[in-house]
């Protein structure tokens, strides 16, 4: 019991961790370092040597980062806008976000794997569409 009680307090915890962490959003006034020209060559969008910059909110955009469309922003190393975080993946959440999926996912779908087992065991047992009236084979 104080294992489930652990893994359900980390999971809860991760949770919260994940849906109140910055994601990563790009600051307003961020701009690109002139002066390191190594960094300047990686940021370079197009082969004529624009600086890479965001088409929807029209600011200079750093290496990996991606605008979401849900949440109007651009995002460092974004991986994706995720409904039940209501909020974006990315740079700042994405290591709270994979160890809240370790924390509950694996457990959740045990749960589902026991009940089919349990229902497979029990005689008579319905399991919906998948169940026979007995004395049909």
């Amino acid at each position: 019991m104080a294992a489930i009680s652990a893994s359900t307090f980390l999971g809860l915890y991760c949770y919260l961790l994940c849906v109140h962490a910055d994601p990563g959003y790009v600051p307003v006034d961020y701009a690109h370092d002139p002066e390191d020209a190594v960094t300047l060559q990686i940021q370079v969008k197009r082969k004529g040597g624009a600086v890479r910059s965001c088409n929807k909110c029209s600011r200079a955009k750093p290496p990996r980062a991606h605008h979401c469309r849900v949440c109007q922003r651009c995002v460092r190393r974004m991986d994706h806008h995720c409904p039940w975080i209501n909020g974006c993946v990315g740079h700042g959440n994405v290591k709270a976000f994979f160890l809240c999926l370790l924390c509950t996912g694996p457990r959740g779908g045990g749960k589902g794997v026991e009940g089919w087992a349990w229902c497979r065991q029990s005689p008579g047992a319905s399991v919906g569409v998948l169940s026979l009236p007995s004395g049909a084979e």
